[in-house]
């Protein structure tokens, strides 16, 4: 419960993967968070090296590109700013809608204690009872559909929104369809969309991994409801 919802934690998870970096994975519910590490910890991701426990998925991928420079994140101080607008951005304008479009989908999959505690903090952050939020589905879901606009034009240009290569604003990206994708009341992108082969690229990147069996359940699920099944011939 909130652990694969998040797209922060898939971010980092992103950053390991196209690091190469071994880790294990512990799912924690939303009230179990506080009792991680020293205890003053409030959101998901955290990492913990040697001790040592850290969180905040920005903070978390620039100290991960100083332990493991290769296949940097950021080529430069200017690049870092350019994908720091991006996440503000893409925060704003994608992940927003995306969230309230999703949130009562995810609701329905909280379990046990964290329920309550879910409900009340999102009706509090969203300013709308979770049930009206759900009436708003498709306004929400057309929302994202035009915000994407920026990106499919710029993908017209670069295989990734890094360039030649993915950066972490791909993974910022990729993120959000892998979080939100598989609790989605309708496929996110149409099967001829355009950003469907950069979604694409990050299964061959290892960022959306392809291997249903290396998957949650529900990850494995993104997959299927990203790629909408072909009409019939008939």
């Amino acid at each position: 419960t909130g652990w694969y919802t998040s797209p922060f934690v898939w971010r980092v998870r992103h950053v390991l993967r196209a690091k190469d970096v071994d880790y294990e994975s512990v799912p924690v519910g939303f009230l179990d968070i506080p009792g991680i590490g020293p205890g003053t910890l409030k959101t998901v991701p955290v990492l913990e090296r040697r001790g040592e426990f850290r969180s905040e998925s920005w903070q978390l991928a620039e100290w991960l590109d100083e332990l493991f420079p290769r296949q940097r994140l950021f080529g430069s101080p200017g690049e870092r700013g350019m994908v720091r607008f991006f996440d503000k951005w893409f925060g704003l304008c994608v992940q927003t809608p995306l969230f309230r479009a999703c949130v009562y989908e995810i609701f329905r999959r909280v379990k046990g204690r964290d329920r309550d505690y879910f409900r009340e903090s999102r009706e509090r952050l969203l300013g709308q009872t979770l049930e009206s939020v759900a009436s708003e589905v498709q306004q929400n879901l057309t929302r994202v559909d035009e915000a994407l606009r920026p990106m499919r034009l710029a993908l017209r240009h670069s295989p990734f929104l890094g360039g030649a290569e993915p950066n972490y604003a791909d993974f910022i990206g990729w993120s959000a369809f892998a979080a939100f994708g598989p609790v989605a009341p309708q496929p996110l992108l149409a099967a001829d969309d355009p950003l469907q082969p950069w979604l694409a690229r990050g299964v061959e990147f290892r960022s959306i991994p392809e291997r249903a069996g290396h998957l949650p359940d529900e990850t494995a699920a993104l997959l299927k409801r990203l790629q909408p099944e072909s009409p019939s011939d008939s």
